[in-house]
């Protein structure tokens, strides 16, 4: 009987060339774009879920009361201090990350790993990786363990267990080398492990960062705590723990985040280097998902539905010859699912073939291989095989209702709602790739315009680079770089706009006691204002701010800076020059200058309240002549190389996508799969006009008879879908434009949704509708009426 079945399926299948390419052509792209994002939102779902014991460990985040953001870092004596003070502290694991120089014996030169880990031996076991090869001892000291991927690219296939690699901190003792000693290989770090790195050191080594005298914030800190532990109580406890180590924790205090929120709630918290996440990013993501899978479903409908009158009637006769609805049933069982498995096996070439290039989008951070053999993907198969067992089981009622209702006599009798439910579902699929097209054009128009609008500053022709010996002799340097003809200005500061969170200083106002306003914190000498074309407003006369970096602090108990216009306006001072700043507290400002506004951040923020103060900083920023960019360049790589042969030379320049990754990321998600989806919402619209011109043969064939010309029956059948067109539009437009509003919101300054935005939708959607259809039309209304009345 499957036999017969399969034979049957073979040949309607061939019969029907069209309908079938534009069915597993359209499925296919759509479970393909639903898999790539399934595998990897599943993957951000289920982060850090490989822990066995994840549920109870916790990241320690800490705040002071003046500060609006928690840190995640923490002094390298508190776990220990913690872990013996609270039984409730089964496990602690501390960890850094650095960048280190490192090479094997094999090799002469160094090279520089990034995110190598200084961790102690509970991190091995607070994070549950399996030793491989070796054996992590306590008692090895300078000691290493590498990750299978990265013990292969040291070593290769010899055995790393033993081996020396030498390591060196780029910037604290530069000239010291540490050999290290390979004392195990573990497994690499999952995919949903918020720690990626493939390097371990140990912790002894990384002074100072692991020093118990040094009281600044830097080491992550993990506990796994006693289950039903008191997690309030734990929490009051750690700030009298730190409190014994140094009064300055009575302004501080203390959080414990759990694991697997780290990823996904994590946007309150400074200075975290671990991957993170975007849940509006994710649901987005579905969202794009579900309209495909919408617009594929709905293809796949219409042409069922399109094929509905043969079906049926097929359907009539087999059951004259004594078939039951039963047989009716397996045999569109037996279609789909046949149907279901080649798109399957298509759209997995399709999604391994994509998902590299498609991860660098969702990941750029975090590159992962897909791996096919994976419990979430058998999950994928099901869902799917669920998704159109339920389109089959729609169909077969669907039909059987018809037979029944109609019996064999009228079944080849045109069904209303047959067409009814065709029409509806084009104008659905008209509607989502409409809406979907609005929000790119709004997306696109948003992205260049933050792009093109003016910063108040001018970051062209200026380097950033990395000079640790500046703090004694920085004028000497900077008057030796200005005798260079391609650079114009040298200054000690750091560089704006700036993609993390600013530095942040309470000011109080002067005439109202309480009352206080948190400004933003640049650093720059006299030069700052030169280096980015910051304006200076008129009859404003300056005091240079002088230069005396050191590694501690640079102020006195007055400090001269310069405030923008936004500052100005903020404190209300109508004469700023000589204005004391937080004359209440122990270091206090006073204004000597006063610029135009500037944006330091994206612009997702407004202007904030900006001063410059002195600067203590090991960085040089740098403008130079349009044009000479390579010169300058080697010239302070050859500077550099002379004065620190042991450094390593670093520069950056300011970069769009810097500001704005998430965004650009945003837009091209948007943008693909927007294409996707109107690909197959045309493929739909198709199909559609193919039912539809092979319905109307007979109408096309008589109005020829009578005189109609091609042209007036192409605009006949046109009006038809341009009406559809606009009602789509109707219906898709106002979703698209909430929807781009509330995006539009993460931005203080944005484009406003012009009127020919919605003008230029309505057309291409139009354009795109009558492009498909027009062929099947024209095609249709250059027959010969007389063979095709002869037909009918």
């Amino acid at each position: 009987m499957f036999k017969q079945y399969f034979k049957f399926i073979i040949r309607k299948l061939s019969r029907n060339r069209v309908y079938t390419v534009i069915n597993i052509v359209g499925l296919s792209i759509a479970f393909s774009a639903a898999w790539l994002i399934y595998s990897h939102t599943s993957n951000e779902w289920n982060m850090d879920g490989y822990l066995k014991n994840g549920d109870h460990i916790y990241r320690v985040i800490n705040r002071n009361f003046n500060e609006p953001n928690w840190n995640c870092r923490n002094n390298s004596f508190f776990g220990l201090d913690a872990q013996q003070a609270l039984p409730e502290i089964d496990r602690i694991a501390r960890f850094f990350l650095k960048d280190y120089q490192i090479k094997t014996d094999d090799n002469t030169d160094f090279m520089i790993e990034s995110r190598c880990a200084l961790v102690d031996l509970s991190f091995f076991d607070l994070f549950e990786r399996p030793v491989i090869q070796g054996n992590i001892d306590s008692s090895d000291f300078s000691w290493i363990v590498l990750t299978e991927t990265s013990a292969k690219r040291f070593f290769d296939k010899e055995n790393p267990i033993g081996k020396t690699i030498t390591i060196k901190d780029p910037i604290y003792n530069r000239k010291k080398e540490v050999k290290c000693q390979v004392i195990a290989i573990i497994k690499d770090f999952p995919a949903n492990s918020t720690l990626q790195t493939d390097i371990f050191i140990d912790c002894r080594l990384g002074h100072p960062y692991f020093s118990n005298e040094r009281y600044s914030r830097s080491v992550y800190t993990y506990f796994r705590l006693s289950p039903r532990t008191d997690l309030e109580r734990v929490e009051k406890a750690l700030q009298e723990i730190t409190l014994q180590r140094t009064e300055t924790a009575t302004h501080c205090s203390y959080r414990l985040q759990p694991l697997k929120d780290t990823y996904f709630h994590s946007d309150h918290i400074e200075q975290d280097e671990l991957l993170r996440g975007s849940l509006s990013l994710t649901y987005l993501l579905w969202g794009i998902t579900l309209l495909i899978l919408l617009l594929a479903a709905g293809n796949f409908l219409l042409i069922r539905i399109a094929q509905q009158n043969r079906d049926s009637s097929r359907f009539a006769i087999h059951k004259c010859y004594g078939a039951s609805n039963t047989h009716l049933l397996y045999q569109l069982i037996s279609e789909i699912g046949l149907l279901t498995g080649v798109t399957l096996v298509l759209a997995f070439i399709l999604t391994s073939l994509l998902h590299p290039y498609i991860i660098q989008v969702l990941s750029p951070d975090h590159v992962y291989p897909f791996l096919f053999f994976s419990f979430s993907n058998l999950l994928f198969v099901v869902f799917t095989y669920c998704i159109m067992g339920s389109i089959c089981y729609f169909l077969y009622f669907h039909f059987k209702q018809r037979i029944n209702r109609l019996g064999v006599k009228n079944i080849l009798q045109p069904s209303p709602r047959q067409i009814n439910l065709s029409q509806i579902l084009t104008i659905l699929q008209i509607g989502i790739f409409t809406a979907l097209l609005f929000y790119c054009s709004i997306i696109i128009s948003q992205i260049h315009f933050i792009k093109d609008k003016p910063l108040g500053i001018i970051t062209d022709q200026v380097l950033r680079i990395s000079w640790l010996d500046n703090s004694s002799n920085y004028q000497a340097l900077k008057e030796e770089l200005l005798k260079h003809p391609d650079i114009l200005y040298v200054c000690n500061g750091i560089n704006i706009p700036d993609p993390g969170t600013p530095l942040t200083e309470r000011i109080h106002f002067p005439s109202e006691s309480g009352k206080y306003v948190d400004v933003v914190c640049m650093y720059g000498d006299e030069d700052f204002t030169n280096i980015y074309n910051i304006p200076i407003i008129k009859n404003q006369e300056f005091t240079p701010i002088e230069f005396n970096p050191t590694p501690e602090n640079n102020y006195s108990s007055t400090t001269d800076v310069w405030v923008n216009k936004k500052f100005v306006e903020t404190f209300k001072l109508d004469h700023p020059l000589g204005t004391i700043l937080n004359q209440q507290r122990s270091v206090h400002y006073r204004i000597t200058g006063v610029t135009e506004d500037y944006h330091t951040q994206s612009l997702h923020y407004p202007i904030r309240p900006t001063m410059i103060l002195p600067p203590s900083t090991y960085w040089l920023l740098i403008r130079y002549q349009p044009g000479k960019r390579q010169e300058v360049l080697e010239y302070l790589q050859e500077l550099h190389r002379s004065r620190n042969p042991e450094g390593i030379f670093e520069y950056q320049e300011y970069n769009y996508s810097d500001l704005y990754q998430k965004d650009m990321a945003f837009m091209e998600l948007v943008i693909l799969f927007s294409l996707i989806a109107i690909l197959i919402g045309g493929m739909g619209i198709f199909a559609f006009a193919i039912f539809m011109v092979e319905s109307k043969t007979r109408e096309i064939a008589l109005r020829k008879v009578n005189g109609a010309s091609e042209r007036q029956i192409m605009l006949l059948f046109n009006r038809q879908f341009m009406t559809k067109v606009l009602v789509a539009c109707v219906i898709g437009l106002p979703i698209a434009y909430y929807a781009s509003r509330k995006w539009l919101e993460n931005y203080a300054y944005r484009i406003e949704i012009q009127p020919w935005i919605f003008v230029l939708t309505i057309v291409i959607s139009l354009c795109i509708v009558l492009l498909v259809t027009n062929w099947q039309i024209r095609q249709a209304s250059r027959n010969n009426p007389i063979d095709t009345l002869k037909t009918e």
